[in-house]
């Protein structure tokens, strides 16, 4: 953490959108699907999926390449590391999103991959802590 004193700092919870406005551009924006609830920076905009939504194909969505090539329309200043993106501008953005019959079978696979790649980091973690607990024992 940057600070000590995170009382600015934005509140992200699991599902949420965050991006940097000044490097949404290059691509500085994701999806929080690491922790239930956390922070972000000040700086950065953090904004919610709405109800009805899918919040995995919403965030395979804005993050695709795709996107971010749109992202350089909507980013403004004169110094190209502090151009910046307005939230309202981001949100005026239009997607084409696949037909009723597509989202479900996408959002199903959508959410079978992401519970995969969760065993996956979960599977990892587990096998780290068993490697330096067997190390431990070995000193």
């Amino acid at each position: 953490m940057a600070t000590d004193d995170a009382s600015d700092y934005k509140i992200v919870r699991m599902g949420d959108i965050v991006y940097n406005p000044y490097l949404l551009w290059k691509g500085s924006i994701d999806q929080c699907w690491i922790v239930k609830i956390g922070i972000t920076s000040p700086a950065y905009e953090v904004l919610r999926v709405r109800d009805g939504f899918d919040k995995t194909i919403v965030g395979q969505l804005v993050t695709s390449p795709e996107m971010i090539r749109r992202y350089d329309g909507i980013s403004f200043g004169t110094v190209q590391r502090r151009r910046r993106a307005p939230v309202e501008k981001f949100l005026e953005l239009k997607v084409n999103v696949p037909s009723p019959d597509h989202l479900k079978a996408l959002s199903d696979l959508l959410s079978a991959a992401q519970a995969c790649q969760f065993a996956s980091r979960s599977a990892d973690r587990a096998l780290r802590q068993l490697i330096r607990a067997v190390c431990a024992k070995l000193r």
